[in-house]
């Protein structure tokens, strides 16, 4: 009898690249249930928007990695919190946080009646610009409200663009907040220049990488495997249903931070990417029934986050971006 049941465990471990318990009875039916619930959850909460935007926080407390940039002690950092913004370029690599720190601050501009309006230098046109400063003009005029204006990839709007925020800028119509890759000194017109602040974000250091990835991780429910834990879930049988029933590798976290070279959307996006192509894929087969079913415990391996960044940089690739 014990060695069939050992015999069951290793089939069990092969098929699923994970010791599955052995559970038994309604309460072990019950958990698989529940695991299989869970899983059905967590995918409904990476389809959709991607897991970059699903995460982008709202608060300064929140925002990771740029301490030298917005950190407790600096000059922004006080500004911003007094919700006196200046006009600002924000430059750094991609994935950095420029759009997040831009996000943090339309979210806190809101609470105190200030318009904050984006704009995309991608595919807006000269006359959506002018539309926006008309509209900033009647709120400052009749309402004496402040309107904030966010242009994304702002480098990729040529001089003549550039020159329509100049006057508006100088006389406080709107408030530019300039998102760029780019180096600023090259790319945006000096006079524009000098009435902004540069704000220049660094690439995120693999501890951050780590930071954010873990919050992700954690508000999907998704238990980090650590497997020289000697009471880790995997390695014991039990009825509870409420233990967790998606697992990563620690290792997993650590490769997949690393990997995304400092660029936080390219690893959330890796992350869901791989979950989801590990929650579609595991399906094994009854021989009793003749039907295929999802196991209620599935691990995120290395590899998986590996094919799952690689996957999310083609996707990149293809926007062109």
């Amino acid at each position: 009898m014990l060695m069939r049941t050992l015999m069951r465990t290793a089939k069990t471990t092969r098929a699923t690249g994970m010791p599955t318990p052995l559970l038994l009875g309604p309460a072990a039916e019950a958990a698989r249930t529940q695991g299989r619930w869970r899983q059905k959850e967590i995918r409904q909460m990476l389809e959709g928007k991607p897991l970059a935007d699903k995460m982008r926080p709202d608060t300064l407390q929140d925002y990771i990695g740029q301490s030298r940039a917005v950190g407790q002690e600096t000059l922004l950092r006080s500004l911003l919190e007094m919700n006196e913004i200046p006009s600002l370029i924000l430059w750094g690599p991609p994935g950095c946080g420029k759009t997040t720190l831009a996000h943090i601050i339309a979210s806190n501009s809101k609470k105190h009646s200030i318009r904050f309006v984006t704009l995309s230098a991608t595919n807006a046109k000269t006359n959506d610009v002018r539309d926006v400063i008309k509209q900033a003009q009647n709120e400052k005029s009749f309402f004496k409200r402040k309107t904030i204006l966010f242009i994304d990839e702002i480098h990729r709007f040529n001089k003549s663009q550039q020159d329509t925020f100049l006057p508006h800028v100088e006389c406080g119509t709107i408030t530019l907040i300039g998102a760029t890759t780019e180096n600023p000194s090259f790319q945006v017109n000096a006079a524009l220049l000098s009435r902004c602040r540069v704000v220049v974000l660094e690439k995120l250091p693999v501890e951050a990488m780590v930071t954010i990835l873990m919050r992700a991780i954690n508000s999907l429910g998704i238990h980090v495997l650590d497997p020289s834990h000697p009471t880790d879930p995997l390695s014991h049988s039990s009825n509870s249903n409420s233990e967790p029933s998606v697992f990563i590798e620690d290792k997993a976290v650590d490769t997949l931070a690393y990997l995304s070279d400092g660029d936080a959307r390219a690893g959330l996006n890796g992350l869901q990417l791989a979950v989801l192509a590990r929650l579609s894929s595991r399906k094994m087969f009854c021989k009793k029934s003749g039907q295929t079913y999802s196991p209620s415990r599935v691990l995120i391996t290395e590899n998986d986050v590996k094919e799952g960044l690689q996957k999310s940089h083609i996707l990149y690739d293809r926007a062109g971006k």
